[in-house]
């Protein structure tokens, strides 16, 4: 251990054939230099063994991958684009209004209500 620095709790990762533990350390900056978050990384991925190298990197991955969907979908939300994607009952009117009504007369009066009959060919419901 380097002086100055101070052991977490042992954590356990497994790696390939078993679970090893392995003991994290912190270096903590007793001069008037603090190192940034990035250089203290770097201290720490340059003492760490392979298999854990693997696990950080598979959940930084993790981390900017959700990272990317957070923001696409606060992208999308808020964009002036996404306004103007219609919503499924303007495509349902414009449907609508396509069909001629010669063949809006041949849809029986009871479709919504028996719509599972007209499919699947499910009884009919009477009321």
């Amino acid at each position: 251990m380097i002086e100055g620095d101070r052991p977490l709790k042992p954590v356990n990762f497994n790696h390939g054939g078993g679970i090893g533990t392995v003991a994290l350390f912190i270096s903590i900056n007793r001069g008037s230099k603090k190192m940034s978050t990035k250089d203290q990384l770097i201290q720490e991925i340059d003492q760490a063994p392979d298999f854990l190298l693997e696990e950080v990197l598979n959940f930084f991955l993790f981390l900017k991958l959700r990272l990317s969907e957070r923001n696409n979908l606060n992208e999308f939300v808020s964009s002036p684009s996404a306004h103007s994607t219609p919503t499924f009952l303007q495509k349902a009117q414009k449907i609508s209004q396509q069909l001629s009504e010669h063949h809006t007369e041949k849809l029986p009066a009871d479709f919504a209500k028996n719509l599972d009959h007209y499919l699947y060919g499910a009884p009919k419901v009477e009321e």
